[in-house]
């Protein structure tokens, strides 16, 4: 029971993270619709602004999975300590070892992961930063 009422606020965490993402890339388009215009009328295809979007949202996601691992891994460290001092109260047993496992593709997976959902949820503004007319985009105020 314990592990389904976890996964389901893990998922309601992903699922704001997402829309999180999606409206910070919104207002990153809304934002910059002068700067698109201006790289459009230089001569800047669809493919290469949708894609200049894309990787901003993937260097984002992936710093930001960067810091998630950090924080895990420095908040392992009194986790551990808690874990060990309850252990021990409870069951007069000193337990040596770490209650949190970190392995190297757990860690590896963690960072994909914000990296691919970082990248998914920029997808559709980018696309709609691929079609703005750069006429339109530089009369903008």
């Amino acid at each position: 029971v314990i592990t389904v009422i976890v996964t389901g606020l893990t998922g309601i965490a992903v699922f704001v993270a997402v829309l999180g993402i999606v409206n910070t890339m919104i207002m990153n388009v809304s934002e910059r619709t002068r700067e698109i215009g201006t790289l459009k009328a230089l001569g800047a295809s669809d493919g290469q602004v949708r894609m200049l979007f894309v990787a901003e949202s993937g260097l984002i996601g992936l710093l930001g999975g960067v810091v998630g691992v950090a924080c895990a891994l420095g908040g392992s460290i009194p986790g551990d300590l808690a874990a060990q001092t309850a252990i021990l109260r409870i069951t007069e047993y000193a337990y040596p070892g770490s209650v949190f496992s970190f392995s190297p593709w757990l860690i590896a997976a963690a960072l994909g992961f914000a990296l691919l959902l970082s990248v998914l949820a920029a997808l559709g503004p980018a696309r709609v930063a691929s079609r703005v007319d750069p006429v339109v985009a530089l009369r903008d105020e």
